[in-house]
């Protein structure tokens, strides 16, 4: 499935190489379309948009990353500590992901972003990191997303993700994410997440993103 008159249509056709490795995944086994459902991020979730790496909660899934290129720790132990994250968008070695399970099913996800390598189409200077929720008791509703009531990123139509918003206020993705809602996905440097009592602050940015987790009251 994929490609055809739609993509013709919008003068897709210079992209149809992303078509149909957005949609091999899916024979693959990933789910796709989710956290940010039609937004430019990843392969997964816009095969024509401007960002086309492969989420880490994706790439684990289909065993493309190695132990190295993952830090996993239940959030009932952690206390306070620091990590360096090499941007997701960057064929480079390193630490891509921070992976901290709050249960049986469900865990949050922290990423490095940049607007380079496989992201190089993104506007000048993109970066920061995001974190999304992942609930692997979940399955994608897309009823809503030609209607234009569900934006990609709705919690009132189930995902097995969903991206978190940032203490940012509402800056970032301005003209790149479809509607008007969750631009607040990326924290740049001093910003952070809150979820469930766990903090995760982007303390410092450059070529890569030193983030701090620590669990507050």
């Amino acid at each position: 499935w994929g490609g055809g008159r739609f993509a013709y249509q919008r003068d897709y056709e210079k992209l149809l190489w992303a078509i149909w490795i957005h949609e091999t995944m899916h024979m693959h086994g990933l789910p796709g379309h989710a956290p940010g459902n039609g937004w430019p991020l990843s392969i997964t979730t816009n095969q024509y948009g401007v960002a086309l790496a492969i989420n880490t909660w994706e790439s684990f899934l289909a065993g493309w990353l190695d132990e190295k290129s993952i830090l996993c720790r239940k959030s009932t132990n952690i206390q306070d500590f620091t990590v360096k994250l090499t941007p997701l968008d960057r064929n480079q070695d390193g630490l891509k992901s921070v992976m901290i399970p709050l249960n049986d099913h469900e865990l949050l996800v922290v990423e490095s972003r940049r607007g380079e390598a496989f992201s190089s189409e993104m506007y000048p200077g993109f970066y920061g990191i995001t974190t999304y929720l992942v609930d692997t008791k979940k399955n994608n509703d897309r009823s809503q997303e030609s209607s234009g009531k569900d934006l990609g990123n709705d919690t009132a139509y189930p995902k097995f993700a969903y991206y978190l918003k940032s203490s940012s206020g509402d800056h970032g993705l301005a003209g790149l994410v479809r509607g008007t809602l969750d631009k607040d996905i990326l924290a740049y440097e001093g910003e952070y997440f809150l979820h469930n009592g766990i903090k995760i602050s982007l303390i410092k940015s450059g070529d890569f993103d030193t983030v701090r987790i620590q669990k507050v009251s």
